[in-house]
């Protein structure tokens, strides 16, 4: 199984370390197009009324078992700079929506993380970042399970 995520853009990524070792954590935003809110379940709303009237932020629950990520630059000059990493999780999912001097929806867009115990996953990420810098691009994300992901009621922030 896939997804993919339209619109993404490495935010920035850093390297850790814990008992299984050194790890590296992308930081990616991406669009929330219907496709993706109907995949991972968070379009229970409904289409356009998604997250709902007046809601700017919140946090969005599950978890993705991934097995592998490749990230496309959508200029085709830059195409050259795509990378395929193998990565493990899907985690830490957000949304947040602007609007235009006028109150009216701009985007709406979703934040979350990769993680990925690849040996290369920082060199290529670096390379990718250094290379892409602003670009958007597409990031398809190969993965094995899916958590039950709700909209968490806790988190929304109100205008």
């Amino acid at each position: 199984m896939n997804i993919r995520f339209r619109g993404a853009q490495v935010r920035y990524y850093d390297t850790r370390k814990d008992d299984g070792g050194a790890y590296t954590r992308i930081y990616m935003t991406a669009r929330a197009d219907k496709e993706v809110r109907k995949k991972m379940t968070w379009d229970e709303v409904g289409d356009e009324a998604w997250p709902g009237e007046g809601v700017k932020q919140g946090k969005l629950s599950g978890v993705l078992s991934a097995t592998n990520l490749i990230l496309t630059p959508n200029d085709k000059e830059l195409s050259k700079f795509e990378i395929e990493i193998g990565c493990n999780k899907v985690s830490d999912f957000s949304f947040s929506v602007e609007h235009d001097a006028e109150g009216n929806r701009k985007s709406l867009s979703i934040q979350f993380v990769v993680r990925s115990n690849h040996p290369d996953a920082s060199q290529k990420i670096d390379l990718y970042f250094r290379n892409i810098q602003d670009a958007l691009g597409e990031l398809k994300v190969d993965y094995t399970k899916q958590e039950k992901l709700p909209l968490e009621e806790e988190g929304a922030a109100e205008e």
